[in-house]
């Protein structure tokens, strides 16, 4: 079966919808039996802690709180075993407040959640001392930052303090997420001949169209 991209983001939105009808969900004795299933890109966001400011003028389906308990009746068709946290680009003021909450969840182990990907600049001087503090957290493993933004100019993860910080974070053994656009992948490549000890991971297959 073939999508455009509409239609992969109508079936991605309808995926999320899932959450509220639960009813059509397998049930979880059923699951245990199936694969063990880690998922490295697990989204939540608690509107109580903190509000994406991408969510103002969202759909009702995403415009409301998606916390542990709807992530586990949403998954509850698969034997999912653990989950990493992948931030959701929350205004940079809450940064600190979202890798605290995630550090808590992430040692709670009645959640699903063990680790996190957290939001973060790279391109500004602020960011050494903000990642400094999570150096040596067995929970934070590693810093995103949307690119295909319109506030994000072509070529910013190129920049001399960009590269600088993600140097940064292969010297501290985390790693940095690309989610850019499409026509900016080669950026990414030059990205990582410029930070070879930094583990860079694409995302969303570098959000091309199917």
């Amino acid at each position: 079966m073939i999508f455009n991209r509409r239609e992969f983001l109508q079936t991605t939105t309808a995926t999320v919808a899932t959450v509220a009808v639960p009813a059509l969900a397998v049930p979880a004795k059923a699951a245990a039996k199936g694969l063990p299933i880690i998922d490295t890109h697990q989204h939540l966001w608690d509107l109580d802690l903190f509000q994406p400011p991408w969510l103002s003028g969202a759909p009702d389906v995403l415009a409301r709180s998606y916390v542990t308990s709807d992530y586990k009746k949403a998954t509850r068709a698969v034997n999912l075993v653990k989950a990493v946290y992948m931030e959701v680009d929350v205004n940079p003021k809450n940064q600190v407040k979202e890798a605290e909450h995630l550090i808590a969840l992430s040692k709670d182990r009645r959640h699903p959640t063990v680790a996190a990907v957290i939001s973060g600049r790279p391109g500004e001087d602020s960011f050494a001392p903000y990642i400094s503090r999570y150096k040596d957290s067995e929970y934070i493993k590693g810093v995103r930052q949307v690119l295909h933004v319109d506030s994000t100019p072509q070529g910013l993860c190129l920049d001399d303090q960009y590269v600088k910080s993600v140097q940064l974070l292969g010297s501290m053994g985390k790693s940095f997420d690309l989610c850019m656009r499409p026509t900016e992948l080669a950026d990414g490549a030059a990205l990582a001949d410029k930070a070879p000890e930094t583990r860079l991971i694409v995302d969303h297959c570098g959000n091309a169209d199917p």
